[in-house]
């Protein structure tokens, strides 16, 4: 055999091999090159193979995943698979059939493990919730939860989106609600990431709710006398109301902090009220039963073991209607403004009355004399000294009109207990 005819006998055979490709197999496959790089065939076989067909091998994939659709070969040349459940599903080859498959089938899974927001609300999260934070605090969470649900967002934990969420907040108007809604969003998905029953947590690409809070200010001593006078004066307001905001400003509690009082909290003997903080560590804390607030107290109707049993909107929408232009907050604000202007206490002691982590935080927010009377701060005529005095005259005129008003009122204590 001729060098060329050698060539031409090896290129009709490799053409041969290339087109069955794994439709064959070679068996004694010897090249050997000579001089000038002629190239030898020995010997060889071709045997042929049965190959099976696209459609069975996708109808083998189907069995593997356990899935039961109708195939076919549509005019185009695509093979078409339909399934009651994911539809159609297109590809030209069983490997991209098989992703597209394979994705749905793991996707249609997450979807069933996923719960509502309102189930895993209702049965994992809020119950851990309550182990770890007050009363109070878990009453702002439900009220969160409650305007969610009432506005019908309400939908499978993983399908949630950042988007979704940010027009959800955006079509709330007030800034501090909106704060509110997306920092209980935001905790929640949180709790379900490190449950790992979903794999992100859609308000981590939620912007961040920018909310001006307002600045708490003290009551002027005119004010504090107008406000108590006209509170003891009122026929239509029940006593143990009235009671609860001379509480919160002879103690400078937090709303919250006082309405979760209870006779357990209170030791009438060692005079040491404990006070059930809701914002922090430190706001859980005890401080000194001071004499008129133990006064109080022995004059409080208990209801269940709670001495103010009302809602945060009860003593709110009241407080809003006695003293307009201030807010309920402003009483613990007046608290600690007098302790530090007027009773000249350490900031450190304030600090722990107030429940602040740290005294800076004090110095900054209870510092304003000014606020307390603006006329008697500006007179260039009196000395620090002489302004201060002044200033406890004030408060002790405002403690005594409380004292007055205690001592009508029946003392019920030891049978609180």
């Amino acid at each position: 055999m001729t060098n060329s005819e050698q060539t031409q006998v090896l290129e009709q055979a490799i053409f041969l091999l290339q087109a069955l490709r794994n439709e064959i197999a070679i068996e004694n496959w010897e090249v050997q090159r000579g001089q000038n790089f002629s190239k030898q065939i020995k010997r060889y076989e071709v045997i042929s193979v049965p190959k099976k067909s696209t459609l069975e091998e996708i109808k083998e994939l189907l069995i593997s995943l356990k899935i039961k659709a109708s195939v076919r070969q549509r005019a185009n040349g695509l093979y078409e698979l339909r399934n009651s459940v994911f539809g159609s599903v297109y590809g030209r080859t069983v490997e991209e059939i098989g992703d597209k498959l394979t994705k749905l089938v793991k996707g249609s899974a997450e979807k069933k493990k996923a719960p509502l927001l309102s189930e895993y609300y209702n049965d994992t999260y809020l119950p851990f919730k309550k182990t770890e934070l007050a009363a109070s605090s878990i009453a702002d969470i439900e009220t969160a939860f409650a305007f969610i649900f009432k506005s019908g967002f309400d939908k499978p934990l993983n399908r949630y989106t950042a988007e979704m969420i940010e027009k959800f907040l955006t079509e709330i108007p007030q800034t501090r609600k909106r704060k509110k809604v997306r920092g209980v969003l935001n905790n929640l998905f949180t709790h379900a990431k490190r449950l790992k029953i979903i794999k992100n947590n859609p308000c981590s690409d939620v912007a961040q709710v920018k909310h001006v809070s307002e600045v708490g200010k003290a009551l002027s001593f005119k004010v504090q006398k107008a406000f108590f006078v006209g509170l003891f004066a009122n026929p239509k307001i029940a006593v143990e109301r009235k009671l609860y905001y001379v509480f919160v400003y002879l103690t400078g509690t937090r709303r919250g902090e006082a309405l979760g009082e209870t006779v357990a909290d209170v030791d009438f003997s060692e005079n040491v009220l404990h006070v059930p903080g809701t914002k922090t560590n430190t706001s859980n804390r005890f401080i000194p039963l001071f004499p008129l607030v133990k006064k109080l107290l022995e004059r409080v109707q208990v209801v269940e073991g709670l001495f103010f049993p009302f809602s945060t909107g009860q003593v709110n929408n009241l407080y809003a209607e006695l003293l307009p232009g201030y807010r309920l907050h402003d009483l613990r604000h007046t608290f600690g403004t007098v302790a530090m202007c007027v009773q000249k206490l350490d900031p450190k002691t304030v600090a722990l009355y107030m429940g602040h982590a740290d005294p800076t935080t004090t110095l900054k927010i209870y510092t304003h004399p000014e606020q307390l009377d603006r006329a008697l701060f500006f007179d260039g005529s009196l000395s620090d000294d002489e302004k201060t005095g002044k200033l406890r005259e004030e408060y002790a005129e405002i403690l005594a009109i409380i004292d007055e008003f205690l001592d009508s009122i029946p003392k019920i204590y030891p049978k609180n207990q």
